[in-house]
């Protein structure tokens, strides 16, 4: 069905008739132009919420238009979380309808780009969507969401496999650095230090870096963690808002540690008074993940039967959201979450992250492998320089390095920079910051 008012509600936010807000460049956009070139597939743009999804989308309309691929007219872009839409979302085929709204009145015909920002709200999106592609319509389209549960499941396979995944993260340290002293061409190491210091802080949202003071930070960053718990996670999985506030709370204090489901219950219980199945934990815990809100990542065994015995140490996905929550920044906890959010980031889709730990002990906080391959340790230590911190990192690594014939020996540290000889092997001590740099456009695997 046609609806005017469908585009009065539309127009502002379109290429149409004025230039369009695109925030800062992502260093993701080049690499998203790649995504683009897949011919007759839908992409999907997935992260947390307020990770840029938007403005990547909008970033790339606009690199179409000033490279005159194609007409403002033919790009189309449609926020479905806008309040004026409330009233359309449970009608049959609201997308049909915005589809042929945008027809009628500003493309009839032309090839065209079309942005659909948090589709999932629209019921029966998925329907819409395959009759589009069925019908071989003239047009790209690109969906973005805050949950990953868009692509999974029946959902996706209404879709007949014809739809691609790219995941957006926070932004990166390189990143980072160019928005907050894009006018420098060189920084000295204090001044990197320092701002990697507030990178650990407040983290890579990019709505969180424009703010100018550290209260501004925390409010906005405190506002974002609540829209994810209720609306990616209370409300799309109908879950229990104080329950999910418990255990949100819980996996925040867990960032860099180990977590289980017998652990979480009996907090709950101590906590609430209320006894919990496991099988409603890991709901939940499917549900943080899902939201992007929180990674889990598994211990290291060529047993996936013994690995499941095993707890996970959880990564949450921007290091401000839980320091503006918990009020205790953790300058060593945030170091290993960020270099876990890079590892995630650069890895292709034939690696997996683990950590390694044997009965004595000794651990490894990364492991990188290709299917039962081991191909990088990485430890993650602040104080390197401290004698027995030190003996200890490079213990653990010796013995994972034996056991797996890993040879590729890290530990990340603050500011210790060296190289080492220890028995027969190599092991590389980076700084930080080095390292995010030298990682940049480099991919694991």
């Amino acid at each position: 069905m046609i609806r005017k008012e469908v585009i009065d509600i539309i127009s502002d936010l379109n290429f149409w008739y004025r230039k369009q807000e695109t925030g800062f460049e992502r260093d993701e956009l080049s690499k998203f132009l790649e995504f683009y070139s897949l011919k007759d597939l839908i992409i999907f743009i997935l992260g947390m919420r307020r990770v840029g999804k938007t403005f990547l989308s909008k970033q790339f309309l606009a690199y179409l238009i000033n490279k005159k691929e194609i007409l403002p007219e033919q790009t189309l872009y449609v926020n479905f979380e806008d309040p004026a839409f409330e009233r359309f979302l449970s009608l049959p085929d609201f997308l049909g309808d915005v589809y042929e709204s945008y027809r009628y009145y500003i493309n009839k015909d032309k090839f065209c780009v079309i942005v659909f920002d948090e589709i999932h709200r629209i019921k029966n999106w998925e329907k819409s969507l395959r009759m589009m592609l069925e019908k071989r319509e003239n047009a790209k389209i690109i969906i973005t969401g805050s949950t990953s549960k868009m692509t999974k499941g029946k959902i996706f396979k209404t879709l007949a496999g014809r739809g691609t995944k790219f995941i957006l993260y926070p932004v990166d340290f390189c990143n980072f650095l160019k928005i907050k002293d894009s006018h420098k061409k060189f920084l000295s190491e204090k001044e990197i230090e320092k701002i990697l210091r507030e990178y650990l802080e407040f983290g890579g949202i990019p709505l969180v870096i424009i703010q100018e003071g550290r209260l501004e930070k925390k409010l906005v960053l405190k506002e974002i963690y609540e829209q994810i718990l209720i609306r990616d996670v209370a409300l799309e999985y109908d879950f229990d808002e104080e329950l999910v506030r418990k255990i949100g709370y819980l996996l925040l204090n867990s960032t860099a540690k180990y977590v289980s489901v017998r652990k979480l219950r009996n907090s709950v219980k101590s906590i609430m008074h209320i006894d919990i199945s496991p099988t409603t934990i890991n709901k939940y815990l499917k549900a943080f993940e899902d939201s992007f809100l929180f990674h889990f990542i598994p211990i290291f065994s060529y047993s996936v039967k013994s690995a499941f015995q095993y707890p996970k140490k959880c990564y949450v996905n921007d290091t401000g959201l839980a320091n503006s929550v918990l009020n205790d920044f953790s300058l060593a906890r945030g170091m290993e979450n960020i270099v876990y959010l890079t590892l995630k980031r650069k890895l292709t889709s034939l690696g997996e992250i683990c950590y390694w730990k044997d009965n004595s002990g000794k651990e490894v906080d990364f492991l990188i492998k290709e299917g039962l391959k081991v191909k990088q340790l990485i430890q993650v230590c602040y104080d390197i320089e401290n004698t027995e911190t030190k003996s200890r990192e490079i213990k653990s690594l010796l013995k994972a390095s034996r056991e797996l014939n890993c040879k590729d020996l890290s530990v990340i540290t603050w500011n210790f920079e060296k190289e080492e000889k220890i028995e027969d092997r190599k092991i590389k001590f980076i700084p930080l910051g080095n390292w995010l740099l030298e990682n940049k456009n480099k991919l694991l695997l």
